[in-house]
């Protein structure tokens, strides 16, 4: 039986074109399953076999990397294939046939050969990955988009930690904690707080053990991404301002690993009148690309009716802030997202069962707010975004009138959505046959 959510709206393409891109999606997350297994064996293997100075922590590092694939993709990913009304591959030849990884026997015992061969392997997983979840955004195939960004998020993980075991061959690899650089410890200049640990939307889902920690109060910083229109102006200066919404109020969020969140109207109203307020604008939640800052005046933080409204002025001759303005116009990144602190005690947070038996985390106060930042993948259903160029004036009034849930598209824009769409499909397609064809030429 198709799935009814594959099926066009009116004016949205003919059943043709959506019985080809369902195709085309059905193909790229084979591929990608074929790849997480091949890998999965390849670190499996590593882990066995790997030998000289630094085993300790390259057996542990190997180890975590066939866990987690084991644990959080392969089953997962076969789900996702059924609920599509598709079998799953099965058995290692299918995997082998359907993977864009050449299985290959382990020829060295080496720590450093062995982490140079998985980072190969897991840039591959990535970019079918990547496809994958174009393939899916394009279908509005939400919940497989949510899955197939976190699994992107922990093979950019892994691809960071095997290149630091790579590129220290004297040391023994880093083992990181729960999230990539951005999210080790982190000491604030002058306000004393300590960020601890990074818990996202991620790592909920894959910790459900970590509701507990957060209904006590635990000294953690929470990072979520919110539907948002993300607007770019030109001020006439050499600069530019970044105007979008990093927080949605009264919004019911995916399931987070054993509960949903909503955050009520009103809960930055003490984050934001606090005097020693510093937030920063980043690129991804990296300390490394600050964007603005609230302490000089190059950010500005408002809530209005619908969220917490941000802008941000970027100063000419910024290098990346040009290169996240082409993504932006282009609608590469289209999300926005802030990390934040909740008050000591578990205080500014209730928890009650909702109507459907879901626990629901109810905010009504945040504690600190950390950073606001533009990012690459989202994490609730309604997370997509255009770029214009408008007053911010213009956008304010709109999002001050604007539904929750409302996304407000002009005719032009839509036509061009349906443009990029299409020539993704097509890329798509190419990809596909070119695949099909390298595997023929090596049979």
């Amino acid at each position: 039986m198709a799935d009814e959510t594959l099926m066009p709206e009116s004016g949205e393409g003919t059943v043709e074109d959506m019985v080809v891109d369902r195709a085309d999606c059905i193909e790229e997350l084979i591929e990608a399953l074929a790849d997480s297994q091949v890998l999965l064996m390849r670190a499996h293997g590593a882990h066995w076999n790997v030998k000289g100075p630094g085993f300790g922590a390259y057996h542990e590092l190997f180890g975590e990397i066939y866990e987690d694939i084991q644990e959080n993709a392969i089953d997962q990913l076969g789900e996702q294939l059924l609920k599509l009304d598709v079998d799953a591959p099965s058995t290692l030849d299918e995997f082998s046939q359907r993977s864009t990884i050449t299985p290959q026997p382990i020829s060295s015992d080496d720590p450093q050969v062995l982490a140079t061969d998985l980072r190969d392997m897991n840039d591959m997983v990535l970019e079918s990955l990547e496809d994958t979840f174009d393939c899916a955004n394009d279908l509005d195939e939400q919940g497989l988009c949510n899955f197939i960004a976190e699994r992107i998020d922990m093979h950019k993980k892994w691809r960071w930690q095997l290149t630091r075991s790579i590129s220290n061959a004297a040391e023994a690899p880093v083992v990181a904690p729960m999230n990539p650089p951005e999210a080790t410890e982190v000491e604030e200049e002058d306000d004393g707080m300590l960020e601890r640990s990074v818990v996202g939307e991620a790592e909920l889902r894959s910790r459900p053990d970590l509701v507990g920690e957060l209904r006590s109060g635990a000294d953690v910083v929470e990072q979520r991404h919110a539907s948002t229109k993300v607007e770019v102006r030109d001020q006439g200066d050499g600069t530019w301002t970044l105007t979008g919404l990093a927080a949605v109020f009264d919004s019911m969020s995916e399931p987070l690993g054993g509960f949903t969140e909503v955050i009520k109207r009103g809960a930055f109203k003490n984050v934001l009148k606090d005097t020693s307020l510093d937030t920063r604008a980043l690129f991804n939640h990296d300390p490394n690309m600050p964007l603005a800052r609230t302490t000089n005046g190059t950010l500005s933080l408002r809530e209005t009716p619908r969220g917490l409204e941000y802008t941000a002025t970027i100063p000419a001759g910024l290098s990346y802030g040009n290169d996240l303005r082409v993504l932006l116009e282009n609608g590469t990144i289209t999300q926005s997202s802030f990390a934040f602190k909740m008050p000591a005690g578990g205080k500014g947070q209730d928890w009650a069962d909702g109507p459907d038996g879901t626990l629901v985390r109810t905010i009504t106060d945040f504690g600190a707010l950390l950073d606001v930042s533009p990012v690459t993948y989202p994490a609730y259903r309604a997370a997509t975004a255009g770029v214009r160029n408008e007053t911010s004036d213009d956008f304010s009034e709109r999002s001050d009138q604007a539904d929750a849930t409302e996304q407000v598209t002009t005719p032009a824009e839509e036509s061009r959505l349906r443009e990029e769409q299409e020539r993704a499909r097509r890329e798509r397609e190419l990809r596909l046959r070119e695949r099909k064809l390298a595997t023929l030429n090596n049979n």
